[in-house]
């Protein structure tokens, strides 16, 4: 049996990181449609309809960031042994 030590300390970040990632890639796009949507589109909306939006389409990409944040927070141990 082969044990291998494995460090566990790095990949919270990495996921931490990509999490970000994902929400300033995407955060342009949806704070843009949401102004085509409410301004550009004939709708007429307000500010709060623009901010409605922008959280609509933000959702998906705060919920993968909040997820790994609690991954991180959970994941407190900084070495494991796999055998194999």
């Amino acid at each position: 049996m082969a044990c291998v030590k494995v460090r566990k300390k790095g990949w919270p970040f990495l996921l931490i990181g990509i999490g970000l990632a994902i929400n300033a890639f995407v955060a342009p796009f949806s704070f843009g449609l949401s102004f085509m949507v409410t301004e550009g589109g004939g709708g007429g909306g307000g500010f709060l309809d623009q901010i409605q939006l922008f959280l609509l389409y933000q959702s998906t990409p705060l919920l993968i960031l909040f997820i790994c944040v609690l991954l991180h927070f959970l994941t407190k141990d900084d070495n494991q042994i796999i055998s194999k």
